[in-house]
């Protein structure tokens, strides 16, 4: 399930309110702000005050399995009804314990993970019930770049319809 529709339209000379949709029949959605998660919200809307520019505004559904900020990698799940423990692992030739986390009730769990290297990584998720016996794997593979390549882009302005054209190269 993803984020079906993101819309933001100014409010006042230094606000915004953005609106999304899902196709989740019941989505959490959290919304980013320049890096920082903002609100966790079961409602569709989400007003906000902005500088004049620099302003980056991300939304998604609750359903990602892992997202990126900052250089980081978030590998995030659901909990399965009889877990009582998730194990969280990174593949680097063989799979190694990055944590092990306690189920505690939370209707959602993360591992925020620092990445380290421009390439893909493979990570996975098991869960773990109280007689020690382990779920198949959730298997989950990221492509990080710290330093990213500029977008290659030409734009155009036509004075007669006033409308900015952005090309990509």
């Amino acid at each position: 399930m993803t984020v079906t529709a993101l819309r933001k339209r100014q409010v006042g000379v230094n606000a915004v309110e953005l609106r999304f949709e899902s196709d989740d029949p019941d989505p959490t959605f959290t919304v980013w702000h320049n890096g920082a998660c903002v609100l966790e919200t079961k409602g569709n809307t989400y007003r906000a005050a902005v500088t004049v520019e620099g302003n980056v505004f991300e939304v998604f559904d609750g359903t990602e399995d892992t997202q990126t900020r900052n250089g980081d990698t978030v590998v995030r799940w659901v909990p399965v009804a009889s877990a009582v423990q998730y194990r969280v692992e990174k593949n680097d030739g063989g799979w190694s314990t990055v944590a092990t986390i306690t189920d505690n009730g939370e209707s959602q769990f993360e591992v925020p993970i620092k990445s380290v290297d421009d390439a893909a990584t493979q990570w996975r998720v098991t869960a773990i019930n109280d007689e020690n016996q382990e779920s198949t794997p959730a298997v989950v593979t990221v492509r990080a770049e710290k330093n990213p390549a500029p977008a290659s882009v030409a734009a155009a302005f036509d004075n007669v319809t006033k409308l900015v054209t952005i090309s990509e190269l």
